[in-house]
C-alpha cells in the first residue's frame, strides 16, 4: 500500500523517547516463549522491513507497516466508533483510499462470523501470546517463501505436498498504519505446505489452505463465482500470500512425548502448554453399574482428530498420571450398548503408525 505511515510511526516513537527500539526485546520474547520455533522471514521484516518480492500469485499488496511495542499498541484506539479520531491521529483524509482500508480492517476485526474464532493482535508479543494460548508452545510457524525475486506468475506444483493438519491459526497482515494481524481459526480447514517451481526456474515453498465446509460462506463470495459452484458443495483451496503466517502444532518430534503429572495443577499446566486452553477432556462414562462384558458398538462414533494427550492413572500411593502424546494417533468417542441395555460412551485410540513399536508388543 502507498501509505505514508512510516514517517508517522517515527514521530510516535520519538514521542515516547525512543521506546520503539523494542524490536530486539520483541525478538527476545519470541525466543523465550518459542525457543524451538524459528521466526519466519515475513515476521522479521515486520520488525525490520526488507525487500519486496514481486510475485503476484504469492505476494500481493506488499505492506511495509511495522509492529509497535506492546505498551504503545495497547494504548492506541482501535474501534469503528472512533474512526474519525484514528484518521485524524494518522493525518489520513476521510473518504480517501487509505481511510477506506483502515475502516475495513477495523470492521473485519470486529465482525462476528459463524464457525470462525478470531483476534487482531497489534504487537509481536500479543501475536505470540495468542498463538501459544491456542496451540501451546510446541508449534511451527509457516509462511510462503520464495528463494529469489522473480516476475513470473506461472508456477507448477512440485512433489512433496505435505498436509499439516486441521489444527491451525492463520494470521493475515492487514492494511493499517502500524502492523495489525487478523488471526483466525476456521473449522474444517486443512493447511498444506506446497513446493512450487516458477516458469523461470524459481523455487518457492507456498502455504495453502483448503476449506472443507463452505456452507456458511456468503453465496456471493468470489471463490464461488470463479469456480461456478455453490456454498457447501466442494472444498475451496487457495494459496496464502507471503505476508500471511500460519501456526500449526509441531510435527517435527517423532514418537512419544510424555510426562508424569503428580498434582492437578501440573496436569493442567502441562496439558495447556501442549494443547492450549480451548480443549476437551473426554473419558469413558457408564450410565449405571453393570456386570455385563458384552457390548455392541452404537451409531455416531466421532473422530476427535490426531492432536491428543492421553493420561493414564498409575498405581502409586498418591495420584500420578502418565500422560503421552503419540504421533499419527486418532482419538474417537464411541457409543456402546451392553447386553443388559446399559449405555456407555467410550474413548478409543487408533495408532496409524506402529513401525517403531516393540515387535513383541501384546497387540501384535
Amino acid at each position: 500500500m502507498g501509505f505514508h505511515f512510516l514517517s508517522i510511526f517515527t514521530l510516535i516513537c520519538l514521542a515516547v523517547a525512543g521506546s520503539c527500539h523494542a524490536s530486539l526485546p520483541a525478538e527476545d520474547y519470541w525466543k523465550s516463549m518459542l525457543p524451538d520455533t524459528p521466526m519466519p522471514k515475513s515476521l522479521k521484516s515486520v520488525l525490520q522491513p526488507g525487500k519486496q518480492m514481486k510475485i503476484p500469485k504469492l505476494a500481493k499488496n506488499v505492506n511495509r507497516a511495522i509492529f509497535l511495542p506492546r505498551q504503545i499498541a495497547d494504548s492506541m484506539t482501535f474501534s469503528s466508533g472512533k474512526l474519525p479520531d484514528i484518521l485524524k491521529r494518522f493525518s489520513v483524509e476521510p473518504g480517501s483510499r487509505e481511510a477506506t482500508i483502515i475502516k475495513q480492517t477495523i470492521k473485519d476485526c470486529q465482525k462476528i462470523v459463524v464457525g470462525e474464532e478470531k483476534q487482531c493482535p497489534m504487537s509481536l508479543k500479543s501475536l505470540v501470546d495468542i498463538s501459544v494460548s491456542k496451540l501451546g508452545k510446541k508449534i511451527q510457524v509457516l509462511s510462503s517463501e520464495v528463494e529469489r525475486e522473480t516476475k513470473t506468475q506461472d508456477f507448477t506444483i512440485g512433489k512433496g505436498v505435505r498436509n499439516m493438519g486441521e489444527k491451525q491459526l492463520i494470521c493475515h497482515k492487514t492494511g493499517y498504519p502500524y502492523a495489525v494481524y487478523f488471526c483466525h481459526t476456521i473449522r474444517k480447514t486443512e493447511v498444506y505446505k506446497v513446493p512450487v517451481v516458477g516458469s523461470d526456474g524459481t523455487k518457492a515453498e507456498a502455504v495453502a489452505a483448503c476449506h472443507k465446509d463452505t456452507s456458511a460462506w456468503n453465496p456471493n463470495h468470489l471463490a464461488f463465482q470463479q469456480l461456478k459452484v455453490k456454498p457447501g458443495t466442494v472444498p475451496i483451496c487457495h494459496f496464502l500470500g507471503t505476508e500471511t503466517i500460519v501456526w500449526v502444532p509441531d510435527q517435527t518430534d517423532k514418537g512419544e512425548d510424555k510426562f508424569c503429572a503428580t498434582s492437578l495443577e501440573s496436569l493442567i499446566d502441562q496439558s495447556v502448554s501442549r494443547l492450549g486452553k480451548k480443549i476437551q477432556v473426554p473419558s469413558d462414562e457408564v450410565e449405571k453399574k453393570t456386570k455385563t462384558g458384552d457390548f455392541t458398538i452404537g451409531k455416531e462414533a466421532r473422530n476427535l482428530g490426531e492432536k491428543e494427550l492421553a493420561c493414564h492413572k498409575m498405581k502409586y500411593p498418591y495420584a500420578v498420571f502418565l500422560c503421552h502424546l503419540i504421533d499419527k494417533t486418532d482419538v474417537y468417542t464411541v457409543p456402546f450398548v451392553g447386553s443388559d441395555g446399559t449405555k456407555v460412551k467410550a474413548t478409543a485410540v487408533c495408532h496409524k503408525d506402529t513401525s517403531a513399536r516393540n515387535p513383541k508388543h501384546l497387540a501384535f
